[in-house]
């Protein structure tokens, strides 16, 4: 499995490319940020989050680091989740990351569903992050959450320098 994820995930850093780069500008989500979504539904917006812990894993080339983090968001603009993850992320050069995440959204309901990221992330010279990827759902067991089971999103998550805001959107892959 871990194989098709990986070769789904090399197909959508190489040859998503130019789909990412032609995003349409977002409007009510934005808050004034850089991101700009794809033109297909939006899945999950986040405009607040913190970084719980960093730990590093490897010193030696290639640099790895596991971040977890929690923030708040909507799930189809409506359901308020808790979304809690922990990503491994290795540093390729300087200023390029790669990243595999686990994670679990949370309603107010106690109602659960998992996901499983990859990524690919650019540091910028004032030390923000801007970090595209695909996201696997899985809503489990919860009645509400099915509409989510085995959808594939494709996401932009910023992070930005000083103050660490934190920006994440979600679209379906169709």
């Amino acid at each position: 499995m871990k194989i098709i994820y990986f070769a789904i995930f090399s197909l959508f850093l190489f040859g998503s490319t130019i789909f990412l780069n032609n995003l349409t500008e977002i409007s009510a989500q934005s808050n004034n940020s850089n991101i700009t979504p794809i033109k297909t539904e939006l899945l999950y917006s986040s405009n607040y989050g913190n970084i719980t812990s960093v730990r590093v894993l490897d010193a030696d080339e290639p640099k790895k680091i596991e971040v977890s983090f929690i923030e708040k968001g909507y799930l189809n603009k409506t359901i308020e989740v808790t979304n809690q993850g922990t990503f491994i992320e290795t540093f390729l050069s300087d200023n390029i990351v790669r990243g595999e995440g686990y994670g679990i959204m949370t309603t107010q309901n106690a109602e659960t569903i998992g996901w499983h990221a990859f990524d690919s992330g650019q540091i910028s010279y004032n030390g923000s992050q801007i970090h595209k990827g695909i996201i696997f759902f899985n809503s489990g067991l919860s009645e509400k959450l099915s509409y989510f089971d085995n959808k594939i999103g494709l996401y932009i998550n910023e992070v930005g320098e000083p103050d660490k805001s934190k920006n994440r959107y979600i679209w379906e892959w169709k």
